[in-house]
């Protein structure tokens, strides 16, 4: 079994977002194809949960096992906590991906998974705004100027003709920083900082949410409003994100994997926006209340020559074990290929 550290998985990614996203765009096949499974009754779920308080702070941890077929073939698990904010610690949580055979489960690779979620989170962003936004796309929104939507931002300036960015943060410092890293990479681009989420959206044409997870309710989290916004702009949302229900139900709206969605209302209950508020969790609330019809919703991997460019779209992009698996497998073989790693030998 060969075991990757956290630097070695970055080394072998090599800041590669195109290298990332053909391996994402050959995961989706594989949804297309339905040669996968996820746990869960309706193998669907994005994983199991397991909390607990510890010097009175809660600890959760999520375990999220999965398969892929050809041409990845391969089992495995990302596992990852506490999912809690530590001055100590640069994230919130810690990732660890194991890869197994899938038809012996002997385990092959064990690795840091903190990268991979990174890259695959920012990938799978980049091909929905490569697949729905206009292709004269100028201006870009950052609502969360983190390293996932560095990574996005990064590679949406190679692939569109990038004028301005807008930029909102919970704080001066994250916003600065980001501003520095864009220019330090281009500095023909105009780049604004803004006080207030709806004038970082207003006319821009892609819309890149990751603001994060701990919002303790709705209230806190900021709501777009949809009379700042370009009707034909493209939101694509990593984390949890607030819209109206009316805006909502006049968009397009897209998800990575929609049946993941409607597996968390079972685990979770009804309505399950309010309970983890990923926006893919509110259309199955506005499915459930007749708010908006089932067929509405598309898989973005079923998109083909459908024609979005008149109203605007709204992406979720959840998180699915199914791109960690498919991105730490490609690593796996391209240590192989470098001879990096240390090799724990299997008795």
């Amino acid at each position: 079994m060969l075991y990757l550290s956290q630097k070695d998985v970055e080394n072998l990614i090599n800041d590669d977002m195109d290298f990332v996203e053909k391996i994402i765009q050959k995961t989706f096949l594989n949804f297309k194809n339905k040669t996968f499974s996820l746990g869960g009754i309706n193998k669907a779920s994005h994983g199991m949960q397991m909390s607990y308080d510890l010097l009175g702070k809660k600890h959760l941890f999520i375990a999220m096992p999965g398969y892929l077929g050809e041409p990845f073939n391969v089992s495995g698990l990302k596992w990852h906590g506490p999912m809690l904010k530590n001055e100590n610690q640069k994230r919130d949580s810690n990732y660890t991906l194991i890869l197994n055979e899938p038809d012996t489960g002997l385990a092959f690779a064990i690795m840091g998974a903190n990268a991979i979620t990174d890259y695959r989170t920012a990938a799978i962003s980049l091909l929905a705004a490569k697949t729905l936004a206009s292709k004269n796309s100028q201006i870009l929104s950052i609502i969360g100027p983190g390293k996932i939507n560095l990574l996005l931002t990064k590679a949406l300036i190679k692939h569109f003709d990038i004028k301005q960015i807008l930029i909102k943060g919970r704080g001066l410092a994250s916003a600065l920083k980001f501003k520095s890293c864009v220019e330090s990479l281009n500095k023909n681009i105009e780049i604004k900082i803004l006080n207030n989420v709806n004038e970082a959206c207003q006319n821009a044409d892609i819309i890149s949410i990751n603001t994060g997870f701990d919002f303790k309710t709705l209230a806190d989290m900021p709501l777009i409003k949809e009379k700042y916004i370009k009707p034909n702009a493209t939101f694509v949302c990593s984390a949890f994100a607030y819209f109206s229900d009316l805006m909502i139900e006049n968009a397009y709206k897209i998800t990575d994997y929609y049946p993941m969605y409607e597996e968390y209302e079972k685990e979770l209950g009804a309505p399950v926006y309010k309970k983890l508020s990923y926006i893919g969790n509110r259309f199955v609330d506005l499915i459930r209340l007749g708010k908006i019809q089932p067929n509405s919703v598309y898989n973005i991997f079923d998109i083909k020559n459908e024609n979005f460019s008149d109203k605007i779209k709204i992406f979720s992009n959840g998180g699915i074990a199914l791109f960690d698996l498919a991105l730490g497998y490609e690593i796996y073989r391209l240590s192989k290929e470098k001879n990096l790693g240390i090799d724990l030998k299997n008795e």
